[in-house]
């Protein structure tokens, strides 16, 4: 898949966590997030964007080749595929109070978590230039501002979380969608080859 198709699966994905929560929580003050099948498939659509965004990232090399950059790229990409895991258990069982389900559930927060790693990764690697650069780590402290702003502004929490979340992703889908992979890619994608030591 070429790094245009997964821009644009990316730019698709990109609202639906906003729309999802639009959709799901009926009162922003009360926190209350209602989960159904409805939710697990948005939230799915989302996830499934930012895949596509971190594949594209993996394409052009911009986490780097070195140890960290390896590291990240492996965590991201198998973080969010276990919250896509939940995502379809979801869709399938709604609120199914099982260990699995938590478990799986919890690479939501993980996948954030993981997500400030490869915007340093990025930033360290230096492929990316100017403002783009900087954008995984806008998209990796999205979870630690929206904990930050609820406690600060309160009932503008819930729109400046969501806005938040709209432009930091769909900045990261614009940068795969017109960035250009390496001419030789297959020699640079060996570069990004999984060493253990």
């Amino acid at each position: 898949m070429n790094n245009k198709l997964l821009g644009l699966f990316a730019l698709i994905g990109a609202p639906f966590l906003c729309i999802n929560t639009y959709i799901h929580v009926p009162d922003p003050n009360a926190h209350v997030y209602i989960t159904d099948s409805l939710s697990g498939f948005l939230d799915l659509l989302y996830i499934s964007g930012w895949l596509c965004s971190m594949i594209g990232l993996r394409r052009i090399g911009a986490m780097g080749t070195d140890r960290f950059g390896r590291i990240s790229t492996i965590a991201i990409l198998g973080s969010l595929t276990l919250a896509n895991l939940w995502n379809i258990y979801e869709m399938i069982l709604p609120n199914h109070n099982t260990l699995l389900y938590y478990v799986l559930d919890s690479f939501w927060p993980i996948s954030n978590v993981v997500m400030i790693g490869v915007g340093i990764a990025v930033i360290r690697a230096r492929k990316l230039t100017g403002w783009k650069r900087y954008v995984p780590i806008l998209c990796g402290l999205w979870l630690p501002i929206t904990i930050l702003i609820s406690f600060t502004v309160g009932d503008m929490a819930f729109a400046i979380s969501n806005g938040y979340t709209i432009i930091a992703w769909t900045l990261l889908a614009i940068i795969v969608l017109t960035s250009k992979v390496p001419a030789d890619e297959d020699e640079y994608m060996a570069g990004l080859e999984i060493r253990v030591l």
